[in-house]
């Protein structure tokens, strides 16, 4: 586990393990309604695989949940095209991005529906 001190707040904050290929999400806010077939459906558009989904629903307002996503780099696990062109330039690795934002303590903006987006940040427990 790594663990951060917050100064700040005088809080420490342990995030949750992850490994090269996979990343650990969370989305503080989200809505109910929003099932994991459509967090699925998001995810598989930016070529990353989801592993699982953890949902927690807000004690405070029981239409808010928060949500843990373990995502694993799609690219990495099927082997590369043969049609694809070398010549070509390679279009920039979407997870390597993300993972590096979330590597620096950065949030991550996910546009699902423009212009709503979910806010990410690094899990942790």
């Amino acid at each position: 586990m790594y663990i951060q001190e917050n100064t700040m707040r005088n809080q420490s904050k342990v995030y949750m393990d992850s490994k090269e290929d996979e990343i650990i999400l969370c989305i503080p806010i989200m809505d109910t309604s929003i099932d994991n077939e459509y967090i699925h459906h998001i995810f598989n558009k930016l070529n990353m695989n989801v592993e699982k989904i953890i949902e927690y629903i807000n004690k405070s307002n029981e239409h808010l949940k928060r949500v843990i996503i373990h995502l694993k780099n799609r690219e990495n696990s099927q082997p590369p095209s043969q049609t694809q062109n070398q010549t070509q330039p390679q279009k920039k690795n979407i997870f390597e991005y993300i993972k590096n934002r979330i590597d620096q303590n950065k949030d991550v903006k996910i546009v699902h529906n423009y212009p709503y987006y979910w806010k990410t940040v690094k899990a942790y427990k």
